[in-house]
């Protein structure tokens, strides 16, 4: 999980609803969440 990587969970939450999660796997999902993060 994002919260394991160190990032807070208000961190983690945003990284997640920013996304589109449809039919994506966990691994996705995570790299997307990654991906939002630090792009900000």
């Amino acid at each position: 999980s994002l919260t394991a990587l160190g990032y807070s969970i208000q961190e983690a939450r945003a990284a997640i609803g920013s996304i589109n999660s449809d039919n994506l796997s966990t691994e996705e999902k995570i790299r997307m969440a990654l991906e939002n993060i630090t792009n900000r």
